[in-house]
């Protein structure tokens, strides 16, 4: 499963192994469950930026995009190490009021963790529980956005966006 960066089919899997589909397809979804628990048992550290996302459809006939629709909230968080990022997770969550987002801060972040948000106050609500007793809670409020077809140099403005936006510790 690890050799392309696409993954295996189950009929693939089957026909490396010489068996049927189904113990295949049922071979590849114990190897996914497997590798999923595996890395749910690390805890990210040091400084990790925090962010949620909404995936979904169109709001259809809202005319609202992300927060208070009914799209899937996702919460992400990218380990930051000289500059770059190392590891990341993401998960989703009920909603982004403090209590979803702390259980998976619980789960997922090592107790000695610098949290870099975009302000959210949930997140600093989680920084303040007795949990979290080395969490330090950061506000970047500042937002950056490039239009890729409009830009002439795109590689060089998202690598600028990139710099002014990370933290150096």
């Amino acid at each position: 499963m690890s050799n392309d960066k696409r993954g295996l089919s189950a009929t693939t899997i089957a026909k490396f192994v010489q068996v049927s589909y189904s113990t295949g397809w049922l071979m590849l979804n114990k190897l996914r469950k497997a590798m999923a628990d595996r890395n749910g048992l690390y805890k990210l550290g040091g400084n990790v930026q925090v962010d949620e996302f909404f995936l979904g459809g169109e709001s259809h006939g809202e005319g609202r995009r992300g927060k208070g629709t009914k799209q899937t909230n996702v919460l992400i968080g990218v380990s930051i190490s000289n500059g770059a990022p190392t590891h990341c997770f993401m998960e989703v969550i009920k909603d982004t009021t403090a209590k979803s987002p702390k259980d998976v801060f619980v789960r997922r972040l090592d107790s000695n963790t610098k949290l870099i948000s975009d302000g959210n106050p949930s997140y600093g609500v989680c920084a303040e529980r007795p949990w979290t007793s080395a969490l330090v809670h950061s506000i970047q409020r500042r937002t950056s956005t490039c239009n890729i077809q409009m830009a002439q140099h795109p590689d060089r403005e998202l690598q600028e966006i990139y710099r002014r936006n990370i933290p150096r510790t």
